[in-house]
């Protein structure tokens, strides 16, 4: 019987242990990056408005780039 509840108390360990890899490894860099893609559109239009004096939805790709960078690394990417 001990035997038993020891077995199932290592099974919800484990289950528990690779729950908490598969996010950290899969299911949070892929939010953070979703989240960064957002932000570097947002400030790619901003700062191309700001140099063109103009107000449209476009933007220089080296602007994204930088903004993207910016972001993952400032939440540990």
């Amino acid at each position: 019987m001990k035997r038993i509840l020891v077995d199932k108390k290592i099974i919800i360990l484990t289950l528990i242990i690779f729950g908490i890899l598969f996010y950290w490894y899969a299911v949070r860099p892929s939010s953070i990056k979703k989240e960064c893609h957002e932000i570097s559109i947002r400030g790619a239009i901003d700062q191309r408005n700001r140099e063109k004096g103009v107000s449209e939805s476009q933007y220089d790709r080296g602007d994204y780039q930088y903004y993207y960078d910016m972001c993952l690394k400032s939440r540990g990417l």
